[in-house]
Parts: C-alpha cells; structure tokens; sequence
C-alpha cells in the first residue's frame, strides 16, 4: 500500500531552490525562494496574487556572519533537506581550528506568516566571538506585463516605502501615488529573540555600518561569545499586508514571542497530509504511477491560495503557478479543470475553485472575467470575458466524486447565469450560434484566426470578427447537457427539460452552419466572408467530444482516419492542436501545434466512451511519459519529443490536474466528460483497431 504519511514520499519532491518551485505552504499569499549557490536564508521574496509585483525583495536575508570580529563573511547553504511543509538547511564557516556549523529551518505558520529558526553552534577547540546578521534587499516596483490590461498602459510605478520601529521594519509599495487603483502590498520583519536588532541603509549592512534610509535593511544579532560546543538560537518572523495605502494595510497585532519549531513544523506536516488527502490512498492504473499521483496532488496543493483580502476574500482558490510569474492568479478554465481533479481527494478545496471563478461574475450578463486577482480589475471590457463554458462539467464531476447538493444548490444559479451569457450577449451577427470576442477565450494565437488578426512568433491573443465557432457551439451544448443532468439531480424536471431542449436546438443550428457534407467535416464559418475557415486542429474533433448528434459512419471517420492517424494527430506526443500535417504546424508553439493536457484528456475520454479503449489507454500512457521526462506535469508541451527549447510552465494546476486523471484512469468512468446517458447511444465497434 502507497502510504502518503512517508515523509521520503515528499523529501525533496519539489526541490524549492529555483525561482519555479519557491517554498510554499499553508495556502500562503507569498512565497520565497532558496536560490542555489546563495546565502542560507532566504532569498527572493514573492507575492501571489498582487497584480503586476513578482518581487518585492531580491533577497529576505541572507545570512553573514563575523567571526572574531573580522570582516563579515556568507554562510553558504552546503546541504538542503526540503519538504513541501518545512524547508531545512545548513551550512558553516571554517575557523582555525574547526567551524560554525549553521542550521535554519523555515515554516509558514499560516498564509500570511513565515517563521525561520536558526541555531548556530561553534565546533571549534577555541573561543570565538560571534556575530550574524541577515541581509536584505528591496526591489523597486516592476509593474509586471500584464497589469496594463488591468491598470491602463500608462503604469505608473508605485513608491517604496519602509517604516522601522523597535520591534520590526516593514517595506513595501503605496499605491496612492499612482492615480490608478493598483494594490499595496508590504512586508514586516519581526525578530522573535532579544539580542536582534533591526537596521536600514543604502548598502547591505555587511558592506557598510552606516544606518540611513534606504531599500537595504538587516536584522543585526549582539555580537557574543561562543565556547567550544555552544550553541546560540534565534528566530525571525516575516508578515504579509495588503491594502489601498500604506496607512490602510491590514496588519496584524505584532508577534514577537519566540515558537516551539517542532510543533509547528508538525502542525504544518498534517495539514498538508490532510490537503493532499491522506485517507484517500492513490489508485494508479498501474502501481509504478503512484509517485505520479503523489506529485500531482501535493502539486495542485502549493497552488492553493487563500486570500484574506479582495475578490476571492475568504476562498480557497486555485493559482496556475506556486512560482512568481503572471500566472499567479486564477484563470477560468484551468480552475475548473484542477476542481475536477481536486475532488478526487479534497473535496473542500474542489467546490471552493469552482466557485471562485465566478467571484467577480457581471451580475447583469453572467460573464465572469478570464482571469482574476485578488485585486485589480480588467481596464478593457473586452478582456472581461470568460474562456468557454465547463463550469457545469466541472460541477458535475465535483459531485460526481464528492457529493454535496447544498453546493451544487448554491452553484447553480451561477453555472444558468454564465450559460446565458453565452446564449444572450456572444451572438453578434444573430445566426444563433455564440461567438468569441477574443482568441484568447479558445486557442490565443491558433492559425484558425490567422485570417482575422496578427500574432507574435510564440504566444499572443488578438480581437476576432464574429464567427460560428465549432468549439464555441460544442462547449455550449455539453453545457447545457449538464446543466440538464444537475436540474435533474436537484429535483427540478422542468428545468432539465428546459436545458435538454436547449442542447437540442444548438445541435441543429450549428450543423446547419458548420457541418460541411462533401468533406464530411464541422468547420468554423464567417458570415461576412461567406467561407468556412478550413485550419485542421484538435478541434475538429469537438462535435464528437461534446455529443453533437451525427451519423456513426461521419464520427468513426473523424476518429480513426484522423484522430487516431499517425500523419495527423497521433504521434509520440499525441494530440497537438494543429495536425503535424498542416502547413502551419509548429511543435513547440503555444496553440500552433503544442499539446495541451486538459484537451488531451477531454479527447482521452472520448475514445475511452466510443469503444477505442486501446488506443486511450496508449494515449495516456504517452502523455503520461512525456510529463514524466521533465520531472513535472507542464503547462503545455512540444509535441516532437527531440525537439528541445522552452516548454510550457512546470508544475502547473491543469497539468497536474489532467496528470491525475490520467494516471488514475479517470477517462474509463462513466460520465468522465459527457453525462451518463449520453454513452448509450454511440454504438461504435469496440473491436475497431
């Protein structure tokens, strides 16, 4: 039996000296980063959610010390001893005659706290005086690329501020400055331990002794005597504030008593054993993939985020990234897809994504924006629009996995208001069919849009005319095919009929538009032009995916002649969103031809329904293996696998997510995708090869 209490499961698991994997824990509005070849101590300080600010310290404190009242010198960190709850390391100084041996063991109390202890013991023949200090660095204010949309492009950057007291220094950014309503964000340091002092300069403290105003600041320890095998402790904490000013941030009372570490630490270890789901043993499809479930679990657990301000106040949500990038905020979709599997051992955490994707719903049209951060809203109308509609898939499995009807109650209203949306306010040229505002609600920089608008070489979204979009049509009709199956399991049959007929009608209306009969195809169609516009990706594949009604000898085609073909879409890594045989493939950009997992999935579970059951599981285990090569479940990959270069971001929410269901065989349930009943009307030959 895989047993997740295995602390050798976790050691070392995510490393958490790299700027991609910081240290992380307790559902934390920051994180900080351990960088290799640094210091002991921390480093780079980050944090999450707070529009445009990745960094707000380059480093924390990292930690000098001098000895015999020489120059000062670092304590370089020689060995790390790293779990997702606690982050160990050590390092020392050689002496005459011997060394000072350090150890500093870090752990978040809670998401807006952090607490380091260090223990310094000198294991020299000799009596030495001592004296260590932890060195910081404020960053100024970057603005990050993103908060344009957000703030308007005349950023303007915010003040650095700092305040010192005798019992902390705080840094961090005033807003008030900038006209816009950008979000403040600061840092307290608190040393926990009497002999510390606090310190502020232009220069580190271990150039210079010259206390002034400045961005350097240092916790400065009295210089003692240390016998031959004593040992000396302290502690230091770090808080989180946010607010609309410097005057408004919403601090705590200050703590400076000092704390039991190894009670802590184990408070912190159950904590994340109960997130992760500690009773809820993995059931891999084979026994070697538990690891697999292990990370993808503790995974989507760093990205948990629990605010304790703004739109998702009180929240559990899920960021794309632990790490200090622009992802660190919620995305629609991506939620919605980790809900699905987050479900499968958290329950809580699960209805709680779901529901934070609508934190900020337009009460008046049922939109709900792409993206959200705790604060901070889109400038540009256009960018408050939601990516298509799962929301009802995502509930639907929630309940499927971990029931809970007062949830599903509360959700629905949200899940009609997103679904009208779609159906009252996306369709511009009034042919019926809804239709996206921009590329990035689909597929960003697809050549599907290469008619309509210009894309960077990797990445980028662009406005798009009014088009009877195939994925678009689909999504809508399994949405409103699950909102039938919840109405139904909610006790209301009317309502289920309601949706019912409403999937109905969308099916007709978009074969009508975009079923074309002699390629025997579903194609996206552009009124203005009068044209369909005929780009091969994995889309192509949706009315099958979404259960639009069609002949079985049209959907066995789709399937085996293209899904399924080596030429098209079914290579080493399967599945790219534009077919290796177009001219415009490129494996290794964005959607021009790199896979994306919750996609993958989606077709994994299609083939799975439609009695291709060989041909899923095949597929599975290649996706399976290619996110084993990297070490981590990524945001997207190269579909050549000896083509090397960037790769989408580790460790993200929605490729651990679809990692889990994969690697639990989530695909073979009933219902994975598509409600229940719509299996038993496919009728597809399972012997087909």
């Amino acid at each position: 039996m895989f047993d997740l209490h295995d602390d050798t499961i976790w050691q070392g698991m995510f490393g958490q000296t790299t700027q991609g994997t910081p240290f992380v824990d307790r559902q934390a509005e920051f994180s900080v980063g351990f960088h290799e070849n640094e210091p002991m101590g921390p480093g780079p300080l980050h944090p999450r959610g707070v529009l445009g600010t990745l960094c707000i310290a380059s480093s924390l404190g990292h930690l000098w010390c001098g000895i015999n009242r020489e120059p000062f010198v670092p304590i370089r960190r020689t060995s790390v001893d790293s779990y997702p709850w606690s982050f160990v390391e050590s390092g020392s100084v050689k002496i005459k005659f011997g060394k000072v041996e350090a150890k500093a063991r870090h752990v978040f109390i809670d998401g807006r706290n952090l607490i380091s202890e260090y223990v310094f013991t000198n294991t020299s023949q000799s009596t030495i005086t001592f004296q260590p200090i932890w060195s910081g660095i404020i960053t100024d204010d970057e603005p990050s690329g993103v908060a344009e949309f957000f703030y308007g492009s005349n950023l303007v950057k915010r003040k650095v501020c700092t305040a010192k007291n005798e019992h902390s220094f705080a840094f961090g950014y005033d807003p008030t400055s900038t006209g816009a309503p950008t979000a403040g964000v600061a840092f307290r340091v608190i040393p926990c331990t009497e002999q510390l002092g606090l310190w502020q300069g232009n220069v580190p403290r271990w150039h210079s002794t010259t206390s002034e105003p400045g961005q350097a600041f240092a916790v400065v320890a009295d210089e003692v005597s240390l016998e031959p095998g004593q040992s000396l402790t302290h502690q230091i904490r770090i808080e989180m504030a946010v607010g609309d000013s410097w005057d408004t941030l919403d601090w705590s009372e200050p703590d400076t008593s000092m704390v039991d570490m190894i009670s802590i630490e184990h408070s912190s270890r159950e904590a994340f054993l109960n997130s992760v789901g500690e009773d809820k043993a993995p059931q891999p499809i084979f026994d070697s993939l538990a690891t697999s479930v292990a990370l993808a679990r503790g995974s989507l657990v760093r990205c948990a985020v629990k605010p304790r301000a703004g739109f998702l106040k009180g929240m559990t949500a899920s960021f794309c990234s632990s790490g200090p990038n622009d992802f660190s905020s919620t995305f629609f979709w991506d939620s919605l897809i980790t809900a699905t599997a987050l479900a499968t051992f958290n329950p809580k955490f699960a209805w709680s994504t779901v529901s934070s994707v609508f934190a900020s719903q337009n009460s008046e049209t049922g939109g709900s924006p792409e993206r959200q951060f705790p604060t901070g809203q889109y400038t540009d109308p256009e960018w408050d629009r939601p990516q298509s509609p799962l929301a009802s898939w995502a509930a639907s499995r929630c309940q499927a996995y971990s029931p809970n009807e007062q949830a599903l109650q509360e959700l629905l209203p949200k899940l009609e208001a997103n679904y009208r949306y779609w159906r009252l306010h996306s369709d511009r040229d009034g042919d019926g069919l809804s239709e996206y505002i921009w590329s990035g609600q689909i597929a960003d920089n697809s050549p599907a849009w290469d008619e309509f608008t210009d894309f960077d070489a990797g990445a980028g979204c662009g406005y798009v005319p009014p088009v009877a979009s195939v994925p678009l049509s689909c999504f809508l009709h399994q949405d409103a095919l699950h909102l039938a199956q919840i109405s139904m399991q909610l006790g209301d049959a009317a309502k289920s009929q309601y949706y019912t007929q409403q999937a109905e009608e969308i099916s007709q209306k978009f074969t009508e538009i975009c079923y074309v009969p002699e390629d025997r195809r579903f194609w996206d169609f552009n009124h203005a032009t009068g044209r369909h516009t005929k780009v091969l990706t994995f889309y192509q594949f949706w009315p099958v995916v979404c259960g639009i009604p069609m002949p079985d000898d049209v959907k066995r085609e789709l399937i085996e002649d293209l899904l399924l073909s080596p030429e098209h879409f079914f290579g080493p890594v399967p599945f790219p969103s534009v077919a290796y045989s177009e001219s415009t493939y490129e494996p290794n950009t964005y959607w021009r031809g790199k896979a994306w997992p919750h996609i993958s999935y989606f077709l994994i579970c299609t083939l799975w329904r439609l009695g291709y059951q060989h041909q899923a599981d095949e597929a599975a285990m290649r996706i399976i293996a290619a996110n084993n090569r990297f070490g981590s479940a990524l945001e997207n990959m190269c579909t050549d696998p000896l083509e090397e270069g960037h790769r989408g971001f580790s460790y993200y929410n929605w490729g651990n997510a679809a990692l889990l269901l994969l690697v639990e065989g989530r695909y073979r349930e009933l219902g994975a995708f598509l409600p229940s009943p719509v299996r038993q009307d496919i009728g597809i030959d399972t012997t087909t090869p």
